[in-house]
């Protein structure tokens, strides 16, 4: 009898040590469960945070690019303004350049050119001379003939025309009276060369083909010659 209850109470307290064991299992696989469900949601919980980090600096760099971008972009359309005013400066003074030379050639082509026939040392023919001057006059040709000494000094105009006709264009010129005086005092070959300073350099200057020259309006007549009628190009070796 004492043998049987002595062997019910070691199965006892051997169920209750095995029911212990198991409970304690249990409770020590729902403890590591809980632990690794911690651990599980802290890692997720820093993963999250590392995502926030990264997100937060890929943000910084993409503001920090723009700014450089913007600035290269900047920098561009600087260099891009510089090139584009240097090359309006280089056409605007090519330009300007074009423009003076034009200027230059459209006043040298409004100048009119001046040609004089005045009687050589040797007398017998001229040196003739070519010069461009703004405006040629009747007053201008006799002023420089008077000044070189190929006519007779205080000659002036009285008139001057040109008549364009069948015979192509003709001028007529009549000059103060003290002309024919003064070619009353000259040689054959000093009258035909003063005479011939005048028609030449007329004919010449307007590029005319005939001229008719009076004094005080009257024919010029010496005692060599009548220079009557529409005087034609004087050659030098005629004044010989």
């Amino acid at each position: 009898m004492d043998k049987n209850k002595k062997k019910g109470w070691i199965l006892n307290l051997l169920i209750v040590f095995a029911a212990a064991v198991m409970i304690y299992g249990v409770w020590n696989m729902i403890s590591l469960q809980k632990q690794y469900k911690d651990a599980k949601e802290e890692y997720q919980e820093v993963q999250k945070i590392a995502q926030m980090e990264d997100a937060k600096e890929e943000t910084k760099e993409e503001e920090t690019k723009q700014p450089e971008a913007s600035k290269e972009t900047d920098s561009e359309s600087t260099e891009t303004k510089d090139t584009t005013e240097e090359k309006d400066g280089k056409d605007s003074e090519a330009e300007k350049k074009e423009d003076t030379t034009k200027e230059t050639e459209s006043e040298k082509s409004q100048e009119e050119q001046l040609t004089l026939y005045l009687p050589n040392e040797n007398a017998d023919g001229w040196n003739v001379t070519k010069n461009q001057i703004e405006q040629v006059t009747p007053d201008i040709i006799i002023g420089q003939l008077v000044g070189a000494g190929a006519i007779p000094d205080s000659v002036t105009v009285v008139s001057f025309g040109e008549d364009q006709g069948e015979n192509g264009l003709i001028l007529k010129l009549d000059l103060s009276s003290n002309f024919a005086e003064g070619l009353l005092n000259m040689g054959t070959a000093g009258e035909y060369l003063t005479m011939g300073a005048v028609v030449n350099s007329f004919l010449d200057t307007y590029q005319a083909d005939g001229i008719e020259i009076t004094a005080g309006g009257t024919v010029i007549e010496t005692g060599h010659t009548s220079f009557e009628g529409v005087l034609n190009h004087f050659d030098s070796n005629e004044s010989q």
